[in-house]
């Protein structure tokens, strides 16, 4: 059985489970983010609020993924200032990368991608939808060099994803 099997499996269980922590349902919104489902995806965060264990800081996070995805930035710099103010300054620049995207604006993201340092499994999902935007742009493509290169970059970034067994990642973008 395949990794992503189990973790569903495990998933799974865990929605039998008395989840004083929200993570089921944290999981849920994640996964319903994954397939452009928001509104669900909100509501599931909003059950994982009422947990008495959940981790309101990390919720908050995803919830504002989500309403980025939505096109709502009404909670991002509230977010940020609090990711940064818990010493999640990563959790922060991954927000705004993903605010950049969602505007178009593959530059900044790269930019706040950069400022992260080591990406994790997400910010290398932003980074890959920001590199998708960067081969769209006509200046870009009006450089074969540079093309070529942001081509060869994109490729090298999803087998290195694929290699790693790092998932269906595509489905997200």
């Amino acid at each position: 059985m395949g990794e992503h099997a189990k973790a569903n499996e495990l998933v799974l269980a865990l929605s039998t489970l008395d989840d004083e922590t929200g993570e089921y349902d944290a999981l849920t919104a994640a996964r319903l983010m994954k397939e452009g489902k928001f509104d669900p995806a909100l509501a599931a965060i909003e059950s994982a609020k009422t947990k008495p264990k959940a981790n309101r800081v990390n919720l908050r996070l995803l919830e504002t993924a989500i309403k980025i995805e939505k096109g709502d930035f009404s909670s991002l710099e509230d977010t940020c200032k609090l990711a940064i103010a818990v010493g999640l300054d990563a959790g922060a620049h991954s927000l705004r990368a993903r605010a950049e995207i969602r505007l178009g604006h593959w530059s900044q993201a790269e930019a706040e991608l950069a400022a992260i340092g080591a990406l994790n499994y997400y910010d290398k999902l932003l980074l890959l939808r920001a590199l998708d935007l960067k081969m769209a742009d006509m200046e870009v493509i009006a450089d074969p060099a540079l093309h070529k290169n942001v081509v060869n970059q994109f490729n090298e970034l999803l087998v290195e994803m694929r290699r790693h067994g790092e998932g269906d990642w595509f489905d997200y973008a």
